[in-house]
């Protein structure tokens, strides 16, 4: 009797063992999730970044066609735009966790790195670059093919 009334109760209160999730894929062939609320720094697509001050919106950036015929960020990036030689200007990324860098004529706060540590890696498609080079070391995450990464 009591197995009854256990199996009454579910049926009425319904079970939500099983979680829908409501992915959707930015890209169906290969199943890579769409990003939503994508954190800095990360790949993205439009209206798709978190947020950090209502005062500088973060955007996906996927081409800037600066001064230099253009750079493409690659899976799209997470970021905003700054002013290089401004204290702070990154700042809402958390400490030391972004620079304002000149990528192709437009300055974004880019991730930094540092390529002898795995602790802070650049993604697929950037590398740890300063002073328009590749860098073994404390650098930004730049597109590998920007000028950030003397390309």
């Amino acid at each position: 009797m009591r197995a009854l009334v256990v199996a009454i109760a579910l049926s009425i209160a319904g079970c939500s063992g099983i979680d829908s999730f409501n992915y959707r894929y930015a890209n169906p062939l290969d199943m890579t999730p769409e990003p939503s609320n994508a954190p800095f720094g990360a790949a993205c697509v439009p209206n798709g970044c978190m947020q950090y001050n209502a005062t500088r919106p973060v955007t996906c950036e996927t081409t800037v066609q600066g001064s230099n015929g253009g750079t493409q960020f690659p899976d799209g990036m997470c970021t905003r735009t700054c002013q290089t030689g401004v204290a702070g200007n990154c700042s809402d990324f958390g400490v030391a966790a972004a620079a304002c860098t000149d990528v192709d004529g437009i300055s974004f706060c880019l991730p930094t790195c540092n390529s002898a540590s795995s602790s802070t890696p650049c993604r697929k498609g950037y590398d740890c670059c300063a002073n328009g080079a590749k860098v073994t070391g404390v650098g930004v995450c730049a597109p590998s093919s920007s000028t950030v990464c003397n390309h």
